[in-house]
């Protein structure tokens, strides 16, 4: 699996390319030290780019959640980019658990 990693305004995106049409980003605080909590959408996008846009701006609203309502968990979402189906989901989920278990 590999993974390219970019820093924007206090976020990094990971973004892991599981198969040829099947990938996820990660998009986390780096200014938190908090664990973090989030979520995980899947979708078609048109691109890379659009994918890592997205994670990133879910990400900061997490963030902005978890401020708001004082949680003390800091933001992070993870996007997936992928025809849905049961086949890719699980390619996915398996990829995710993967890495996440790494961290």
């Amino acid at each position: 699996m590999k993974k390219t990693e970019k820093s924007i305004g206090g976020y990094t995106i990971e973004t892991y390319q599981v198969q040829e049409n099947l990938s996820f980003s990660i998009a986390f605080d780096t200014k938190n030290s908090a664990t973090a909590n989030g979520g995980l959408r899947f979708c078609e996008y048109e691109n890379q780019q659009r994918q890592e846009e997205e994670a990133l701006m879910l990400a900061t609203h997490m963030t902005q959640k978890h401020t708001i309502y004082d949680t003390g968990f800091s933001g992070v979402k993870l996007v997936a980019n992928g025809k849905l189906n049961e086949t890719n989901k699980k390619t996915l989920l398996d990829a995710v658990a993967t890495v996440l278990n790494e961290k």
